[in-house]
């Protein structure tokens, strides 16, 4: 009975943990069940029914990505044209450059008549060969100058170098040179009475650009030209100087060309020695100039170039500068050639160049101007000497010392020595220089007589040498030189003259008719589009799968 009742009770608590267990963790499970089951199965449909409902794409950005993905590839497939390079035609394109500088006056008939009957038959062979033609002018002539015909005839005023014709040749402007919708130049030919240049210069590395010619037209012609100008300072005898006209003769004239130079009143100057001009080269003619002013050489010849047959020539002479003399020199034979080099200033008038005793006050050398110091009383030694100075050129040096120069130990102030005496501290200077807007010169004084004739005669020389180059170096700056211009019938300042007198070159190698064919030229090229807009297009493409996977 007890066993029973201990069985039942255990049997009691292990279905009472079993319920408590199950209760707390129930195993429910959620089920759809669709009511279609509970229903009758339906009758099929008598015909078949269409719903149609607006939607927005728009709304969504993806689409906005596709759209634009579509429309780049269309655009590679339908942009091939404009996107390839076009073919290759032959074409003759000719520009005809004409060179209208002063010697193509010359010849009968004349140079330019020539130029105009080539430039003719050239255009007319380039439409022979189904082509086109233009003719231009070098330099080219301005719009408001009237008809292009009658504006030719008329050359340029001035000379015309060879670097400034073939530049102007070669790029008249960008829009002729690369061709234009009416005749896209495939060649350039210039007409000139130059012989052709180098030929590298008339190269060129631009993609489609012209062929470039040359044809020379005239023969060799005889001229007379006048060159330049000079006054020569240093050859002053009795009251002038010398003005030297260089002349350069080109050929043998068929008439002897006549010189005439006028000075400053107008009065026609005769040369110092006879000249002949009769034959072709280089000739210098020396005319007395006495007076500051404006001289004009004139050349008188026929069949020659005008061009450079007048040069105006502005000069200041050595008359001009004002030379004081110092009464303490007490040297009257330095006085008595100082009015050959100069005019003598009046005493109470300023001085352009002085003429002086040396001083240690800088003051009193303050004008530009020649300082003479007194000889020393013992010989002295050179001890430095600048062999590069003008002051010494031609000057004995072993004469120089004989001098017996004082010279100075202390310099004023921007002299720089250039001869000195030898010694083992600061040794007195000879010579010495002052540059600037007052330029000087400290000299030794002329040397007193020794009682020997034959050396005092080569110390005097010498010491004259040595004055005339400082009187050079305080007077170079002052004169001005020469300032010479070549000018028209009408005074008209006319530049590069040189370049058109020598119009006696023999021809060159020209470039014949024949040489001018249509070339083929390749189409400009394109740049290639196609494959950025793929490259644009496959990165849009996976962009939009990459956000469409992640919204999935």
């Amino acid at each position: 009975m007890l066993w029973t009742s201990l069985a039942g009770a255990a049997l009691a608590g292990a279905m009472a943990v079993l319920v408590i267990r199950y209760m707390r963790k129930p195993r429910v499970q959620d089920l759809e069940i669709s009511a279609l089951r509970f229903l009758p199965p339906l009758s099929p449909a008598q015909r078949d029914r269409v719903q149609w409902r607006i939607s927005a794409p728009l709304a969504s950005w993806l689409f906005w990505l596709r759209l634009a993905c579509l429309g780049l590839l269309l655009a590679i497939v339908f942009a091939d044209w404009h996107l390839v390079r076009t073919g290759q035609d032959a074409h003759l394109g000719l520009r005809i450059a004409i060179d209208r500088s002063p010697s193509m006056a010359l010849g009968e008939p004349s140079r330019l008549q020539l130029a105009l009957v080539l430039a003719q038959q050239l255009q007319q062979d380039a439409l022979a060969k189904g082509g086109c033609a233009e003719v231009a002018w070098v330099p080219p002539i301005s719009a408001n100058a009237g008809d292009a015909g009658d504006a030719g005839l008329r050359l340029y005023e001035d000379g015309i170098p060879l670097a400034q014709m073939i530049a102007a040749f070669r790029q008249p402007d960008r829009q002729a040179l690369q061709g234009r919708a009416s005749c896209a130049f495939s060649h350039a030919v210039m007409i000139s009475d130059l012989p052709r240049p180098d030929p590298q210069l008339l190269t060129s590395d631009e993609e489609n650009a012209p062929q470039y010619l040359w044809r020379q037209v005239g023969g060799p012609e005889a001229n007379t030209a006048l060159r330049t100008a000079e006054f020569s300072m240093l050859a002053a005898r009795e009251g002038y100087g010398v003005l030297t006209i260089t002349i350069d003769q080109y050929g043998s004239p068929a008439t002897v060309p006549e010189l005439e130079v006028t000075g400053p009143d107008g009065r026609s100057l005769s040369p110092l020695e006879p000249v002949d001009l009769s034959l072709r080269g280089t000739k210098r003619v020396d005319f007395p100039a006495s007076k500051a002013g404006t001289y004009l050489a004139e050349l008188r010849e026929a069949g020659g170039l005008s061009l450079d047959n007048r040069l105006r020539i502005d000069l200041k002479t050595l008359a001009s500068l004002k030379i004081g003399y110092a009464n303490a020199l007490n040297d009257p034979q330095l006085r008595a050639v100082l009015p050959r080099l100069g005019a003598p200033a009046a005493p109470e008038e300023k001085p352009d160049i002085a003429i002086a005793p040396y001083s240690r006050q800088a003051d009193d050398m303050a004008t530009s101007g020649i300082y003479l110091a007194a000889q020393a009383a013992e010989p002295q030694v050179l001890g430095y000497f600048d062999r590069n100075s003008p002051l010494l050129e031609l000057v004995d040096l072993d004469l120089l010392e004989e001098m017996r120069p004082g010279g100075a130990v202390e310099l004023p102030q921007d002299f720089r020595r250039i001869a000195a005496a030898a010694g083992s501290g600061q040794a007195a200077a000879w010579i010495a220089v002052r540059g600037g807007t007052a330029p000087a010169v400290l000299l030794p004084a002329r040397p007193a007589a020794t009682g020997n004739r034959d050396r005092d005669e080569q110390l005097a020389k010498a010491w004259w040498v040595l004055f005339l180059n400082a009187y050079r170096y305080v007077t170079e700056s002052r004169l001005g030189d020469v300032t010479e211009a070549f000018v028209g019938p009408d005074d008209t300042p006319l530049a590069n003259v040189a370049s058109e007198s020598n119009t006696s070159q023999l021809r060159g190698v020209d470039d014949t008719i024949d040489s001018i064919q249509p070339t083929t030229r390749a189409a400009p090229r394109n740049w290639l589009w196609w494959p950025w807009l793929a490259c644009v297009a496959t990165l849009l493409f996976l962009f939009e799968r990459i956000v469409g996977l992640r919204r999935n």
